[in-house]
């Protein structure tokens, strides 16, 4: 080869090298500019897709660029640039076309391949519908590339040339980049969208959960008055369901009343106030949801052929209707209407929302009648307690008259003829004054009893020193212990003062002391008494029978005795043990027990040192 051929031919490689390097930048260039706006704008592909486009039409000389995606059955075009106007303008009355294999979009989509046609004039092909299609735009050459996702394409990128002839593999591997690109914008556009879906469910359930924590609240804070917790519905529904009015109906009888209304239109609202009351109109979203017991959506009024005032439902707002009916024991009491501006349906997490509103209504109805209810027991109760009260004071005093004077007269009779009377009837006479004497017994603890229940028993709080009250009330059973029995007083001398009703913590401990000398025949009773912080501990230990531990709380109730058999050798009224334990409370202390049978019980009574309410007293 002569010098000179060798100059022209490493000229011509030089030449080639350079136009290798120019496209390759200019391609480096293009996908610069195409991640620049894919990076800006992720939520939109359109920009992506024009952007990518407009490269094409540089980089593929004499040729047109389009992005489609399957539509149903059909293909659609997303952006087109050719440089040439009205080969443009031929170019998009091609879309849209069917999504079929016989044109080459079409099985390049459906079939998720590369399809390069080198010349579209040339009959007989597999694509014949699709190139006469073509045909009259003037292109003769077509190269499609799917954009494939998870073996699906959700588009396809295509460059169409003026002249007949293949696509080189360069030229295919750089239309393969922009199938890339645009996938990288369908795909972040998704992405963004169902992060956007996601966040608006999120919020859209925050504020659902809102407002149904601040209905609650209301429920709570209003056990007597249903209004606020209708109100509050009303307006919640209004807000989370983007309505024009909200009606809450109630059923009282055979007519619906308005217990609720709000709404963006005054006019309208005041004509539905003066619609009710009114019976169950089936027309209606809100009569057929109460006469159905089920939840009514009226997607259009206007196709609603029954509806009534359709005119008037428009011009009043709203085009759409929801109904949700108020269930309570399986039938509808009442109903929450929901109208909306624009037709169409519900979503369900809407009527969800609403049925969850219908739910708390009828809550706050049950709360309100079970809370009324209570408050008139309540008021029962208190003027059935007066009349007992009343009743037991009257009887005590009818009762006590006839049998002082039985105590009076029997102690007379046997002062004045015991010597003169045979034994057997002095031993009589004697039972009839002990029988008479626990009548008495009994009519005052019944009487004290039911002070204390109807909190009318009187506190006269002094200060009272422990030792000497505690011995003077040991030394007053100690004649009615049986033989043999043991009474031991442990306690210092020097215990602290107390402030206390000396007459009723006396009491307490004659009683303690008489059940411990009642149900004890031989061992010990022993009293004990120290300071515990800013509390007194006073325990009254025996050994005598003992009680079963099912019977530890009830010996503390009214009527109740720990010697429930037919021959029981131990008397009493069963009101001594609660009374104590009633005071104990009412002077702020507390008496408890614990026992064994066969083998003793111990009471401890304890107190504050300083009552509270003797600075009341």
């Amino acid at each position: 080869m002569t010098p000179p051929q060798l100059a022209t031919d490493a000229d011509a490689a030089l030449q080639a090298c350079r136009r290798e390097l120019a496209e390759a930048l200019e391609q480096q260039a293009a996908t610069r500019e195409i991640l620049s706006v894919i990076s800006r704008l992720p939520a939109d592909p359109q920009p992506v897709f024009e952007a990518i486009v407009a490269a094409g039409v540089r980089l593929f000389r004499d040729a047109a660029v389009a992005i489609s995606r399957p539509d149903g059955d059909m293909v659609r075009a997303l952006a087109i640039a050719e440089a040439d106007a009205e080969r443009a303008q031929r170019w998009m009355r091609v879309f849209p076309f069917p999504l079929t294999r016989q044109y080459i979009h079409g099985a390049a989509m459906l079939d998720c391949r590369v399809i390069d046609v080198p010349d579209l004039l040339e009959p007989g092909g597999a694509f014949d519908v699709g190139q006469r299609n073509v045909a009259p735009s003037g292109y003769r050459a077509m190269a499609v590339v799917p954009l494939v996702r998870e073996g699906r394409a959700v588009g396809a990128i295509a460059v169409v040339r003026a002249q007949p002839g293949h696509l080189t593999e360069h030229q295919l591997a750089m239309l393969q980049t922009f199938a890339d690109q645009a996938l990288i914008a369908i795909e972040n556009t998704r992405l963004s969208n169902e992060r956007e879906a996601r966040n608006r469910e999120l919020a859209e359930a925050l504020e659902q959960q809102t407002a149904t924590s601040e209905i609650l609240r209301v429920i709570s804070s209003s056990p007597t008055d249903v209004q606020p917790v209708f109100e509050s519905i009303a307006r919640a529904s209004m807000a989370l369901c983007g309505a024009h009015s909200v009606n809450l109906l109630m059923l009282e009888g055979d007519l619906l009343h308005a217990a609720a209304l709000t709404g963006t239109d005054a006019a309208s609202l005041e004509a539905i106030r003066r619609a009710y009351p009114r019976a169950p109109d089936p027309h209606f979203a809100s009569g057929r949801a109460v006469l159905t017991r089920r939840t009514v959506a009226i997607v259009d009024v206007l196709a609603e052929p029954d509806y009534p005032m359709r005119e008037a439902a428009v011009s009043g707002g709203f085009r759409s209707v929801l109904g949700v009916p108020l269930m309570r024991d399986g039938r509808a009491i009442g109903a929450i209407t929901v109208g909306r501006p624009e037709p169409g349906r519900f979503p369900d997490r809407q009527i969800a929302l609403l049925q969850t509103f219908a739910d708390q209504a009828v809550i706050a109805i049950e709360n309100t009648r079970l809370f009324t209810e209570l408050q008139d027991k309540t008021r029962e109760l208190e003027v059935a307690n007066r009349h007992k009260t009343a009743f037991l004071a009257n009887m005590s005093h009818e009762l006590r008259t006839p049998l002082n004077a039985i105590l009076g007269f029997t102690r007379i009779v046997l002062r004045e003829t015991r010597a003169q009377i045979a034994q057997k009837q002095a031993e009589n006479l004697e039972k009839i004054l002990a029988s008479a004497r626990h009548l008495v017994s009994l009519i005052n603890a019944t009487l004290d009893l039911t002070r204390i229940e109807a909190g009318r028993i009187e506190i006269t709080p002094s200060q009272v020193l422990p030792a000497p009250l505690l011995d003077e009330c040991l030394r007053s059973v100690e004649p009615l212990a049986a033989d043999g029995v043991r009474l031991d007083a442990r306690f210092e001398a020097d215990l602290p003062p107390l402030w206390v009703d000396a007459e009723k913590l006396h009491q307490i401990l004659l009683n303690l002391l008489g059940n411990a000398v009642k149900f004890t025949e031989r061992g010990r009773i022993a009293l004990r008494a120290a300071t515990q912080g800013d509390r007194i501990a006073i325990e009254v230990e025996d050994s005598g029978i003992g009680i079963p531990p099912d019977k530890l709380e009830a010996v503390f109730e009214e009527f109740e005795q720990v010697d429930v058999s037919h021959t029981r050798a131990h008397g009493g009224t069963g009101l001594g043990l609660a009374i104590a334990r009633r005071l104990a409370r009412v002077m702020g202390g507390e008496l408890t027990a614990v026992s064994a049978p066969g083998h003793g019980s111990t009471f401890t009574l304890t107190l504050p040192l300083h009552w509270s309410g003797a600075d009341e007293a």
